[in-house]
């Protein structure tokens, strides 16, 4: 998917397990045309979106497009949005090719990636799509069916596979740079402030966070049986913000009373440079994770 001089518009968003990935592509395709290539994010309009790509520098516009939701006004906010999406994509595209770096849209999944796609068909331009999950959705279905070419992390069951002529070929994990720690597990320790030689666990419930997984730790804590199996351990716990004024607010202290070290974010990373790399100092440090895991979690995992 190389190429020297074109505009990559990477389209998908709402959860970093859009984003991640793009990202660790867009890093690919730069280091392989000599930094020739450009990449343009085409996300959705959620704060997250903002977070995670301001905090990597790149350049990014915000798509009116809306999922589908089952109800009436859910079903007219995605139609509304939908002519809107559309001529945003084929604007990007247009522009591309008035510089005359020939654009391809790749296509990472979710709402955000369907309005681009039809764009890219309108104005026939090369069109790619990731698949990030072992069973596509409905938009990753559809797009296959538009696509030059699709790509697929996941090897997909037999009968998953979407009925269409076009072969889905299967890589590895796609995986940032940004999350592969490049340096011992006692050193990445060290450098977040943790003793380098102690057992070290890593929650997250993802880039939004996980109110099941937030609701389990707090309830351990308060259990002295619980609460003493955590105590040899050192934690680091990514919690999002979505319950943020209740028991995410808690959990300091729940923490504290449990006699248990830990490291609470809201969000690893972040647009502070002395954030960068820190989920890869995350994942180096930790002997073991508890997460809610979807595609780029489970990537970075392994």
């Amino acid at each position: 998917m190389s190429g020297s001089g074109s505009t990559f518009l990477f389209a998908g968003g709402g959860t970093g397990g859009h984003l991640f990935p793009a990202l660790a592509i867009a890093e690919e395709l730069d280091r392989q045309s000599g930094g020739t290539s450009r990449s343009v994010f085409l996300c959705s309009d959620r704060p997250l979106d903002a977070k995670i790509l301001s905090a990597e520098g790149v350049k990014f516009v915000p798509s009116p497009a809306k999922p589908i939701v089952r109800s009436v006004r859910g079903l007219i906010r995605f139609v509304s949005s939908w002519g809107p999406s559309l001529r945003q994509a084929r604007s990007l595209i247009s522009e591309s090719e008035r510089e005359s770096r020939p654009p391809v849209v790749v296509a990472m999944g979710g709402f955000v990636a369907g309005p681009a796609a039809q764009a890219a068909t309108v104005e026939g331009a090369r069109l790619v799509l990731v698949n990030l999950d072992a069973v596509p959705g409905k938009a990753n279905r559809w797009i296959a069916s538009r696509a030059d070419r699709v790509f697929t992390s996941t090897q997909i069951a037999p009968n998953h596979a979407p009925r269409t002529a076009k072969t889905w070929v299967t890589v590895p994990p796609i995986v940032r740079a940004g999350a592969v720690a490049s340096e011992t597990a006692a050193a990445c320790r060290l450098s977040l402030g943790l003793e380098p030689d102690q057992r070290t666990l890593m929650i997250t419930g993802g880039s939004q966070g996980a109110s099941s997984i937030n609701a389990l730790v707090a309830a351990m804590l308060e259990r002295p049986e619980c609460s003493r199996s955590m105590r040899p351990w050192q934690v680091l716990h990514q919690t999002g913000d979505n319950d943020r004024d209740a028991l995410v607010g808690s959990l300091p202290e729940r923490y504290a009373r449990a006699g248990v070290r830990v490291i609470l974010r809201e969000f690893v990373g972040g647009t502070d440079p002395t954030h960068r790399g820190e989920m890869a100092r995350w994942w180096g440090a930790a002997d073991l994770a508890v997460a809610r895991a979807g595609a780029s979690t489970v990537a970075e995992a392994w």
